[in-house]
């Protein structure tokens, strides 16, 4: 047989913050508290357009920086013109790292805001 349990690594684990525990006003008991379905709906629509946002913006860059690249090809400066693919490629690669970067940061917060946690307090992405 093979070591399972002593080769096998340590994985992340869901850790469920909701339904959250409190005491109750009239019994004074712990109970389960859910969140409201207006809690859980304007959650969702704050994600979804967080998302929609981001889309349209990754897709206005998209354009913009294409609408540049046709610029340069057309300008009557020498060197624009010559090397036009290697600085489009540069501003593409730039544009990728930074907008990358800042999706993380965002996926994570909205991850946080809905409550998506494991053992060690980082969120899945």
């Amino acid at each position: 047989m093979s070591n399972f349990k002593t080769k096998e690594s340590v994985r992340l684990q869901f850790k469920q913050t909701f339904p959250k525990q409190v005491r109750s006003v009239i019994t004074g008991k712990m109970e389960y508290k859910y969140p409201s379905s207006f809690e859980k709906r304007s959650r969702r629509f704050l994600t979804r357009c967080m998302t929609g946002l981001v889309l349209l913006l990754i897709l206005g860059l998209n354009v913009a920086i294409y609408g540049f690249k046709v610029w340069m090809m057309s300008c009557s400066h020498p060197v624009l013109k010559n090397n036009y693919n290697t600085i489009f490629s540069v501003i593409l690669a730039v544009t990728i790292s930074v907008v990358n970067s800042s999706y993380v940061k965002m996926a994570e917060a909205l991850s946080e805001l809905e409550n998506h946690r494991t053992v060690r307090g980082r969120a899945i992405v």
